[in-house]
């Protein structure tokens, strides 16, 4: 859906894109981009993602992207190594999760400082509210130590489309809007379980909510979108 959605400026321009992990949205992003078009990615790639470089590094030499793709390693919430109005585009998906309400807010300014006039910003995140008692599993599970051994950063799974919104129109972005995507993706009661215990999920969640996975098992929750875009005339 980001990338179906990505409207690029011209033949030759710069993708920034924060939190690359394995190269989920990474590798697809990279096969659509002109030749003469790079992709900045950067990730700390720390704990249990320390492995995720090497995955991504192998696929994209496999691919034959790596003229395309550069990929670094450092913190998000730190970008002083860009120059200003660095980049055409940015991009991300699942990262806000990552980041307290406060390092949301730094991080956001420092996009718009090395975003271009006129450059745009699409970041994907999946909502923490849920529709159902089959969806709320991992956003409980995951935003809480009592239920995870690896709990979301500040206690949240995800912000809110509306806290996004606000703290993009704060620091000056505009043409802010959201688009929300149904996952569709199920997992019957026996899988439900295996995924939870992959993703940190402590024994005693699993006998807390032992009767809702047992009838429902677990749904993802929707993911949105978030689209805004830096001024063209600025103040």
């Amino acid at each position: 859906m980001i990338v179906e959605n990505l409207q690029f400026p011209r033949d030759k321009f710069a993708v920034a894109e924060a939190g690359a992990g394995r190269g989920q949205l990474t590798l697809p992003l990279a096969r659509r981009l002109p030749k003469s078009c790079k992709l900045y990615t950067l990730d700390s790639y720390e704990g249990p993602y320390r492995a995720d470089l090497k995955v991504l590094m192998r696929v994209l030499r496999a691919e034959k992207l790596r003229e395309k793709v550069i990929p670094l390693v450092g913190d998000v919430r730190d970008l002083t190594r860009f120059e200003d109005a660095s980049f055409d585009i940015i991009v991300s998906n699942e990262l806000f999760c990552e980041l307290k309400r406060r390092e949301l807010k730094m991080t956001s300014r420092a996009f718009f400082r090395i975003l271009k006039v006129g450059g745009c910003m699409v970041h994907g995140n999946l909502s923490p509210i849920p529709e159902s008692p089959s969806q709320r599993l991992l956003i409980d599970m995951d935003s809480s130590s009592k239920w995870s051994t690896s709990p979301a950063r500040g206690g949240w799974f995800s912000p809110t489309p509306e806290e996004v919104a606000s703290i993009f129109e704060e620091t000056g972005f505009t043409a802010i809007r959201t688009v929300y995507v149904n996952m569709n993706i199920h997992y019957g009661s026996r899988e439900a379980k295996r995924q939870l215990r992959t993703w940190g999920a402590r024994s005693s969640f699993l006998r807390d909510r032992s009767r809702i996975i047992e009838k429902y098992g677990m749904d993802i929750p929707p993911e949105y979108i978030t689209f805004c875009q830096k001024p063209s005339r600025m103040n």
